[in-house]
C-alpha cells in the first residue's frame, strides 16, 4: 500500500476530526491490517500509477476523495477561505492546533450542509472560533447532515441559515468580510446541479473572517495522468 501522507487510514484518519473518531481505533485498524502482511509505505506519493504494472501484476486505485471543491463565485481565493478538506486534514496532521490556528478568535462561515461542513464547524468551535454559522441551500428540514449532527451543532452554539445560496465572499482590503447570500426555494438537484429560485428583496451578507467551503468534493486522479479513461473525474471506466 503506497500512502501519500505521514499517516494511514484515509478519510478516517485524516477527514474525521478525533472527537467523533478517536485515531488510536484506527491505529488499531491499520496495525491489525498489517500484521497480516501487509506491506505499507508512507509518504510516498505515487505520480504515476500506470507505471507501477512494470513491478506488480495489478494495481488497484483507491485514493478515496480528498481533493475540496470551492464555488466560483468572487472572492474565493482570499487568503482566508479554505476547503473543509484541507482544514480537517491540516488539524488532524497537528499543522493546525488550538494555539495556532487561523480561525481562533475568528467568526466562521462554513458554506455546506452535509456531515462534512458539520465536521469543520464544530472542529473551528474547539480550536476557539468566536462564532461559528453554517449556511446551505436546502432547507434545515433537507439539510443533508444528520438531523441529531444539526442539533449537535446549534448545541454548541453553531448558527445555521438554511435556504440561501452564495453571490460572492466579501472582502475589503483583502480580508474577509463576510458572505453576499440570497434566500431560495430550493428544489433538488437536476444533473448534478442545484436547482432553485432566488427570492427577491432578501439579499444579505453574513458577516464572517473566514470562509470554510464544504460544497463536495472529488477524488485526485492526476496519477492515472490520462492513461485510464474517467467519468466525470470520479469513476474510472472500465
Amino acid at each position: 500500500v503506497f500512502e501519500a501522507l505521514p499517516k494511514a487510514g484515509g478519510m478516517m484518519r485524516v477527514g474525521i476530526p478525533e472527537y467523533r473518531l478517536p485515531y488510536d481505533l484506527v491505529q488499531k485498524e491499520v496495525d491489525d491490517i498489517t500484521m497480516l502482511g501487509v506491506e505499507l509505505k508512507l509518504n510516498q506519493r505515487v505520480n504515476d500509477a500506470p507505471a507501477l504494472l512494470n513491478d506488480f501484476d495489478a494495481v488497484f486505485i483507491a485514493v478515496g476523495a480528498h481533493t475540496g471543491i470551492k464555488l466560483p463565485i468572487p472572492g474565493n481565493d482570499l487568503p482566508q477561505t479554505s476547503v473543509a478538506t484541507d482544514f480537517l486534514r491540516q488539524v488532524s496532521l497537528g499543522e493546525i492546533s488550538s494555539t495556532q490556528s487561523p480561525t481562533s478568535g475568528k467568526r466562521v462561515l462554513v458554506l455546506g450542509g452535509g456531515n462534512v461542513a458539520i465536521d469543520a464547524a464544530m472542529t473551528a468551535v474547539r480550536l476557539g472560533a468566536s462564532w461559528v454559522g453554517m449556511t446551505c441551500l436546502e432547507s434545515r428540514e433537507k439539510m443533508p447532515a444528520h438531523d441529531w449532527e444539526v442539533r449537535d451543532a446549534q448545541e454548541e452554539g453553531i448558527e445555521v441559515f438554511p435556504g440561501r445560496t452564495f453571490r460572492e465572499v466579501a472582502s475589503e482590503d483583502g480580508h474577509v468580510t463576510g458572505v453576499r447570500t440570497v434566500n431560495v426555494n430550493f428544489r433538488g438537484f437536476v444533473e448534478g446541479r442545484p436547482d432553485f429560485d432566488e427570492l427577491p428583496g432578501t439579499e444579505t451578507v453574513i458577516p464572517c473572517d473566514v470562509v470554510i467551503f464544504a460544497i463536495g468534493q472529488r477524488p485526485d486522479l492526476s496519477a492515472l495522468g490520462g492513461k485510464v479513461e474517467t467519468v466525470r473525474n470520479r469513476t474510472v471506466a472500465v
